[in-house]
């Protein structure tokens, strides 16, 4: 466990200084455009600084340490980490700089961990060494009577990991779990994959109520599945090939289960309509599988090798991208109406979750020490404590638990960045991931690891503004999996409601981040969960392309943030090239960076939807394809000019209201989040066509609008409705004038094109598209 935390610090070390290397190139560029001379000037006073610090390195180090425990009310350590897991390691903040550099890097390579020993090394050469500030620093502090907290900090400026030690009294030795295995294909993991199901399935006391039981698994089964085979009971061996069924034919008997991976680059056998006989009657050898689908069958096989359970398997999802025939279209629709049934309802789904391609697989070789639980003996000497908490001990037996393992090991791996396994993650009522170096369990009720076999940190990080504190908060943990909750009469049911539209863009916001091979994807790909949160919210409001009626108002105003990078502002979105979904919808936009979504409110909105439709591709389906889609929104429109502003290379936008005379405001306003400026075309300058709708104004005082553009036809005929471009806001910080002359009418409303404009209610109806 030690090694392997050390291992993830030294691995976000890394990349920070890395982001720090450019951003000190960048620096040094702007600075020779700006002035040569100066520049010039400048590092010479830096080398003479460097200098002076060498020489005073040995007396300034301890009074420096000394004043950062009496200021900061924290036990500051330098190489913290290691003081603390490494038995045996001398109080570094005793020592000089020099002192510590080799006492840490002496215990690390008696620790008989070469890769740390390399990774260690190299940091130690590097010129940060050679300064008195700390390359790396630990902040200890006490969370609550239970539990101390650990942050680490690079350079005494950014968080790189934070961890929780949990106080125990060191007789109890129940939790501790020591794998042997050096594989994740042992019989000791499928041991524990086997307990954790038996556990979850379970209704008594120690089951999970919130978890699906035998009679939910068998009430449904998909169209097909793979047969898994036959086990010769004197040879123990299995039949070397499977065969494809169909359940409407032979119907099964016992449980199934699925998988979730990525494709890759690899090519293999398909199923398809001109092939489908011969799988259905003659079947497939496992050979000619790719090896994550080898795997996943002969995990599944060992999985049901206890009595009354031989389970198939579901390795047919629908594949539009292997024949284009108007057969297998319609096959492919329909089976990914079925997305959620079919992952709800398996006994469990089995995750490749550390392999980026079907040739990844889903076992891994591992050193079985590294998932070995500590406990430490901490000196909390020196930490603050809460009177009404009285005296302490001053040393604490402690068990190290790791916030961030859960999403470093699963969110961020590489088979949960799929836009398409996403939604299978969610809908599915067990997954058992596979691993760098361990299985991972995730159930409605518990999410564990062989590393953690009893729950993972019940604690996040909040995310905070850089001005307001040194490290993130510690929170209790909001739940991960947005998992089918039924709404009951024991909550008011309008917040319940809104609670459950803040869920569904929670997941908005993950899902617009990950990856599709066919971008047109991007609506059915998650409407498996669509249909789950349909049903949650008892069938009483409409979905339309990604959003709910229910709060349609705020749901609108969702943005793409541009990116930051190289000391530019970035616009890497872009709409995809055939219709997908009306331009209000964020399924209208394919952004990398991801989409923000607004806040559920229905205060202080100024607008109105009105005839929201939506035509689909397949009638009756109102989660599967869309052909097109519009709405009616009422509110003020006002004229404007978009424009970009540059300043030294990087460009932003900005805009001006206009009268319909042409003439222009001269404020320019230059909050502005566009969707996709490369892909909308002519928004620029007097002809962009250009107009705003204000929105909303937020809890902080900010007008947010709406950004449109008057739509023209192929031939440059106007069309009669407007398109979404972006979102902007105005700052109450431009004073009182600013935002009342968005809002308040001019007396030329009359004149904006295309909009019916209703005297008695002083607004504009116009049509969105």
């Amino acid at each position: 466990m030690s090694c392997c935390i050390c291992r993830s610090i030294l691995r976000e070390i890394t990349n920070l200084e890395e982001k720090e290397k450019e951003k000190q190139k960048e620096r040094e560029r702007l600075a020779r455009e700006m002035n040569p001379d100066a520049f010039e000037r400048l590092n010479e006073q830096i080398a003479s600084k460097s200098q002076e610090t060498k020489v005073t390195t040995q007396e300034t180090i301890k009074p420096d340490i000394e004043h950062k425990i009496s200021t900061q009310g924290a036990l500051f350590i330098i190489f913290a980490l290691l003081q603390a897991l490494i038995p045996g390691l001398p109080r570094l903040r005793e020592k000089s700089h020099t002192e510590q550099i080799q006492s840490a890097e002496q215990n690390i390579i008696n620790d008989d961990d070469s890769e740390l020993e390399e990774n260690f090394g190299n940091l130690k050469n590097r010129s940060i060494l050679e300064k008195p500030k700390s390359l790396l620093t630990a902040y200890l502090s006490q969370l609550n009577d239970k539990n101390y907290r650990l942050d680490f900090k690079w350079r005494d400026t950014e968080n790189v990991g934070t961890f929780i030690l949990q106080k125990t009294d060191g007789n109890d030795t129940s939790r501790f779990h020591t794998p042997f295995s050096h594989t994740t294909k042992s019989d000791e993991v499928l041991q524990q994959a086997r307990k954790w199901i038996e556990t979850c399935r379970s209704k008594g006391d120690s089951g999970h109520l919130e978890c699906p039981g035998e009679s939910e698994e068998r009430s449904f089964y998909p169209t097909r599945l793979i047969d898994l085979g036959v086990k010769n009971p004197k040879t123990g061996q299995w039949s070397e090939k499977v065969r494809l069924v169909e359940t409407a034919k032979v119907r099964p008997e016992d449980y199934y289960v699925t998988l979730s991976h990525c494709w890759g680059a690899a090519t293999f056998k398909c199923l398809l309509p001109e092939n489908e006989s011969e799988l259905l009657n003659d079947g497939i050898t496992i050979k000619e599988l790719p090896k994550t689908f080898r795997h996943a069958i002969k995990f599944a096989r060992r999985l049901g090798s206890i009595p009354t359970f031989e389970p198939r398997i579901d390795l047919t999802k629908p594949l539009p991208t292997v024949s284009p025939s108007e057969d297998a279209r319609n096959d492919w629709l329909r089976e990914s109406a079925m997305m959620y049934e079919i992952y709800n309802k398996a006994y469990c789904n089995l995750s490749a979750t550390a392999s980026a391609g079907s040739d990844g697989g889903l076992f891994r070789k591992r050193e079985p020490h590294t998932l070995w639980e500590d406990e430490i003996n901490l000196n909390v000497e020196g930490i603050p404590v809460d009177p009404e908490q009285g005296s302490q001990v001053s040393i604490q037996r402690c068990v190290i638990q790791d916030l961030s393992f859960w999403a470093r090991t699963i969110d961020d791996a590489p088979v949960n960045r799929r836009g398409w396994v996403l939604q299978e993650r969610m809908m599915a009522s067990r997954v058992i991931h596979f691993c760098e170096n361990q299985i991972a369990w995730e159930c409605n009720h518990l999410e564990a690891a062989e590393s953690a076999r009893d729950g993972v940190p019940s604690l996040h990080i909040q995310p905070i503004k850089p001005a307001t504190d040194s490290v993130p908060p510690v929170r209790p943990e909001i739940p991960r999996r947005y998992s089918y909750t039924p709404i009951t009469d024991t909550e008011p049911i309008e917040q319940t409601y809104t609670d459950s539209i803040e869920h569904w863009q929670t997941v908005v916001e993950r899902y617009s981040k990950t990856k599709l091979t066919k971008a047109e994807d991007k609506v059915i790909a998650l409407s498996g969960y669509a249909r789950m949160k349909y049903e949650e919210l008892l069938r009483t409001f409409d979905y339309l392309a990604g959003m709910w009626t229910h709060h349609l108002e705020s749901q609108l105003l969702w943005r793409v943030n541009p990116v930051f990078a190289n000391g530019k502002f970035e616009y890497p979105s872009k709409r995809p090239d055939n219709y997908r979904a009306p331009t209000w919808s964020w399924a209208a936009v394919d952004a990398p960076q991801g989409i923000t979504c607004g806040e559920i409110t229905s205060s202080k909105l100024h607008i109105k939807v009105k005839s929201p439709a939506i035509e689909l591709e397949v009638p009756g389906n109102k989660f599967g394809l869309i052909k097109g889609g519009q709405l009616e929104l009422l509110g003020v429109m006002k004229h404007i000019e978009l424009n970009k502003l540059e300043t030294n290379g990087a460009v932003r936008y900005g805009w001006n209201l206009r009268s319909t005379e042409g003439r222009g405001n001269s404020t320019t306003h230059s909050i502005v989040y566009l969707d996709s400026p490369d892909s909308d075309k002519d928004i620029l300058g007097s002809k962009g066509r250009m107009y705003l709708m204000p929105a909303r104004e937020d809890s902080d005082g900010y007008l947010i609008c709406l950004l449109l553009q008057l739509q023209h036809d192929k031939k440059g005929k106007e069309t009669r409705k407007y398109t979404r471009v972006g979102l902007t806001k105005v700052s109450p910080y431009e004073g009182d004038d600013a935002i009342k002359a968005v809002c308040e009418t001019s007396g030329d409303e009359a004149s904006i094109p295309w909009s019916d404009w209703k005297e008695k209610l002083q607004c504009h109806r116009i049509c969105i598209v």
